[in-house]
């Protein structure tokens, strides 16, 4: 509705603008006419592009994207994995760009919903380390520190979470990941054990409106060699987006 308010305001503005120029009645009424048709076929660009996902439009929002942080996310992987009925392990690794002489560290978080408020948070790499763990609302944060990287050069980073318990089995079967920061490529690996067959995989992605409405769902396959849920990496992903696996539990 919003959108076709927006198209019509257009429309009615056109002529009203030409007016000005006291330009022959034929020629206001045919601009309204195709500023109106304009307006549709851009909607349904727009529309049929979210749809889909269009790796060449998310590019070019990725390029015009302002860069706030003093580094680049040129990769970001998650891997939560189910280790058995009640503990599940999740992995977040990074490559970053450095964007200044005096990067050396980042901010990260994660939210578990399960029995355990005694997660352990360990750096992935040698020489890095976890600090200044905090809670922020429904948020675990934490800090990992390293060597200082300079400007234009690469570090590979992350954290490993353990001790995510869930005796109650109240965790909803899902991972989610809402892009904050300018990403190049991003990575989403479930891991779950034949007992735990996933039913019905899928990949959603919501947008960044206030209604985190759903732009696209995708079903995914479950393989039973590499017990993992099978997504493809997404290039360009769009900040502010959130893509999300979903599944069901088995009975």
């Amino acid at each position: 509705m919003n959108k076709f308010i927006t198209i019509l305001s257009f429309s009615f503005a056109v002529p009203s603008f030409l007016s000005i120029f006291s330009l022959n009645k034929t020629i206001i009424v045919a601009s309204s006419f195709l500023a109106f048709f304009l307006c549709l076929f851009f909607f349904w660009i727009d529309s049929m592009l979210k749809r889909k996902g269009s790796k060449i439009i998310n590019a070019i929002f990725y390029f015009f994207t302002k860069i706030d942080d003093p580094y680049l996310i040129l990769e970001q992987s998650y891997i939560y994995e189910r280790i058995d009925a009640e503990n599940w392990e999740f992995t977040k690794k990074y490559c970053l760009k450095s964007r200044s002489n005096t990067f050396d560290s980042y901010d990260d978080r994660f939210c578990w919903s399960g029995d355990s408020n005694s997660a352990n948070i360990e750096a992935l790499e040698p020489k890095q380390t976890v600090t200044n763990i905090r809670g922020e609302t429904i948020w675990t944060a934490f800090t990992v520190k390293f060597n200082t990287v300079r400007k234009g050069k690469e570090v590979s980073t992350g954290a490993k979470i353990t001790s995510l318990v869930d005796v109650t089995q109240t965790v909803r079967p899902f991972l989610s990941n809402t892009i904050l920061r300018k990403t190049r490529l991003l990575r989403m690996t479930v891991k779950l054990p034949m007992k735990f067959k996933p039913i019905n995989p899928k990949i959603e992605i919501h947008s960044n409106d206030t209604l985190s409405t759903r732009i696209s769902s995708n079903p995914l396959k479950y393989n039973e060699s590499t017990h993992e849920i099978e997504l493809d990496p997404i290039e360009y992903p769009r900040k502010g987006w959130r893509y999300v696996i979903v599944w069901e539990n088995p009975s």
